[in-house]
Parts: C-alpha cells; sequence; structure tokens
C-alpha cells in the first residue's frame, strides 16, 4: 500500500490551511473596522454624496485617497470637500484601523483630542479614560466607555500601526 499519494494531498491540505491563516494574520491589523459611507454618522448625507461622485464608497477608500497632503488636496478639489474636513475625515478612518474601535468611539475619542493613531498610542490608559469621561459628559456620544483593559489594546494596537498620514502631526 502505497501512502505518498495520501501524504501528498495532507500535505498540500496543510500548506493551504498555513497560507490562509497567515493571509489572514497578514492583513487583519490593516482595516480592522472600516465601515460603508456614511460609517454611521462620520459624514453628513451631503459629504457622503460629494464622495460617492468621486468613488470614495468606504472608510479604506477615504483613508487610502486622503493619506498624503497632496492627496487630499486632489480630493479636495475633486469633491468640493474643504481640505480640513478631509483631512479630520482621514484621521477618523485612520482610528478605526483599530480593531474593536467604530464611530461613535471615534468621535469621543476626537472630542476628547485623539486625533489619530499616533495619539492614541502616545496616551496612558488612566489619563485617557478620565478625558473621555469628561468628554461624554458634556457630548453623550457613547452609552457606555471601554473598560481600562479595552483602552490598554486599542493603545497597543495603534502604536504597532505603521504611521499613514501625512500632515497631521
Amino acid at each position: 500500500m502505497n501512502k505518498a499519494p495520501r501524504l501528498a494531498r495532507h500535505g498540500a491540505r496543510a500548506l493551504l490551511v498555513a497560507v490562509a491563516t497567515l493571509t489572514v494574520v497578514a492583513t487583519s491589523g490593516a482595516h480592522a473596522s472600516h465601515y460603508r459611507l456614511p460609517a454611521d454618522g462620520l459624514v453628513t448625507g451631503e459629504e457622503h454624496a460629494a464622495l460617492k461622485r468621486v468613488k470614495v464608497l468606504t472608510t479604506l477608500d477615504l483613508l487610502r485617497r486622503a493619506a498624503r497632503v497632496s492627496d487630499r488636496e486632489s480630493l479636495a478639489r475633486d469633491s468640493g470637500l474643504p481640505l480640513a474636513r478631509l483631512t479630520t475625515l482621514a484621521c477618523q478612518a485612520d482610528l478605526l484601523r483599530i480593531k474593536g474601535l467604530g464611530p461613535s468611539m471615534v468621535r469621543l475619542l476626537q472630542t476628547a483630542g485623539i486625533r489619530h493613531t499616533r495619539d492614541l498610542g502616545a496616551t496612558e490608559p488612566d489619563g485617557l479614560l478620565e478625558r473621555l469621561r469628561a468628554a461624554n459628559s458634556i457630548h453623550n456620544i457613547a452609552p457606555v466607555l471601554p473598560q481600562r483593559a479595552i483602552l490598554e489594546d486599542w493603545i497597543d494596537q495603534a502604536k504597532r500601526l505603521d504611521w499613514t498620514l501625512e500632515g497631521t502631526q
């Protein structure tokens, strides 16, 4: 009885599983939480329409098309949206790269002074939690605040991400 064909099938199957696993691991952090626009209110109806005209349909599209200053300037010309607003939206899309962050928490983070992942990675969890509490008590953005362990995870993720936004330091 020749076991070679059975071993070859088993080896090929194992290789496919390994490649699939590596693909998931390698790509999972790159765009963990991206949304279709209007992304739960991150953009207004008018902004959504303007971005749709220039084929920016998701927050990942937005991040890709607005990462560099020159790209944001071009997108501003093509969409009719102000450059400052596109910069804010690009920063929001940057924060959405953090697994577990959604649009309402991104709005709360920005209200608390965290513009993008670089800001998030440079903060301490206890101080951030206090800033989130203060911002939320005024603006009532999130029904529940994240626990310290979740903030630690988000900060750790932010520290590991490559910097993608030019001109927003």
